[in-house]
Order: structure tokens, then C-alpha cells, then sequence
């Protein structure tokens, strides 16, 4: 059965906001964000703890929300956004509370957009990360730390969801009833 765990002592933990996504390691050590909060649990979600603000300095990302989170390779990934933007940041498995912001293309990631702010989810497996919106993918093969944009590559411009069977095949399914599948790490 199921039983409704109590969050309401956790610092930055509101009832009344949406949490868009749950992650694990596999481990025990699992992972929420909600607004601009990440929270984890280090003891299968029995009690949970913020491990960062991402409004608060060093990230400052203001007005910016969690939408989206994935694990792999020993690093935690989260993707944000806000009207017309968006960023993502990593963290290794050990050192949850350093977030990092991420690089596109070897390059600080900070004032670029990732892809569209409207981006929708993001899969992650044996150390590749994406993020898909419209027919576009963003794509990591480092756990998250370093992003490439890859434009138009998905056959339909309604991606919905992706995942991962971690061996190098992807799913997406679109908005229209379609799939598109890849082989080749994505």
C-alpha cells in the first residue's frame, strides 16, 4: 500500500505548488524539485531534506522552476525554465549541494537557452542526458555537465515524453499518437 509521507517541516516545501518529477539512483537516494527547490531523500523517501535554492546566490535564477530531472554516471541533472528561457545545472551524486550550471557546446551555459522553454521532459541512461521539446533534442553524454543542440532531428515537431533503456536506445512518443525511436545514443 501506499502512505502519504509528511513534508511539512522541510524547509522551502509548499503544499500548494506542483512537483513535476521524481528521480532515483537506483541507491536509495531519491530527488524532487518543486518551484525553484530541489529536495532529496537519502533513505528511500521516508524524510526528505532541500539540498539547494536555486534563487539563492551562487545560481540566482529567479522566477526560474524545476520542470524536469534525470540521473546518471554518478551525477544528478535538472532542467529549468521560465517564460522564454531556460537553463540546466548538474551536480555530482556525492555533492548535492554544488550545483553547477552546465555548458552548450563548451560554453558557460548562463544567459543561453538550452532548447525552447517549452521543453517538456528529459531521460537520462549510462551517461547520456536528454531533453526533448517540438522535433529538437538537447543531448549530453557527460551526465549532464556539457549540452549539444541538435535542431529538427525528431520526424514529428510534438515530442511529448522520452526514456531510455540506458544501452543506447531512445523513445519518444509525440502529442499526435506517433513514436520515433533512435539506436545510436540518440
Amino acid at each position: 500500500g501506499w502512505s502519504l509521507v509528511d513534508l511539512s517541516g522541510v524547509t522551502g516545501w509548499v503544499s500548494d505548488k506542483k512537483i513535476w518529477e521524481v528521480v532515483s539512483d537506483g541507491a536509495g537516494n531519491w530527488m524532487f524539485g518543486q518551484e525553484m527547490n530541489l529536495f532529496l531523500s537519502t533513505n528511500d523517501g521516508a524524510a526528505w531534506s532541500r539540498v539547494v535554492d536555486f534563487s539563492a546566490s551562487p545560481t540566482s535564477m529567479s522566477g526560474f522552476a524545476v520542470y524536469s530531472m534525470a540521473y546518471t554516471a554518478s551525477r544528478w541533472s535538472v532542467f529549468l525554465r521560465k517564460t522564454g528561457q531556460s537553463r540546466a545545472f548538474h551536480a555530482a551524486s556525492d555533492a548535492t549541494g554544488t550545483w553547477a550550471a552546465a555548458t552548450v557546446d563548451s560554453v558557460t551555459q548562463s544567459g543561453q537557452t538550452l532548447v525552447s522553454h517549452n521543453a517538456r521532459r528529459m531521460a537520462a541512461g549510462d551517461g547520456t542526458v536528454i531533453i526533448v521539446n517540438a522535433n529538437d533534442v538537447s543531448r549530453s553524454t557527460d551526465g549532464g555537465q556539457d549540452w549539444t543542440i541538435l535542431s529538427n532531428v525528431l520526424p514529428k515537431i510534438d515530442v511529448r515524453d522520452v526514456a531510455t533503456d540506458g544501452n543506447g536506445n531512445w523513445i519518444a512518443v509525440h502529442d499526435n499518437g506517433r513514436v520515433s525511436i533512435s539506436t545510436d545514443d540518440g
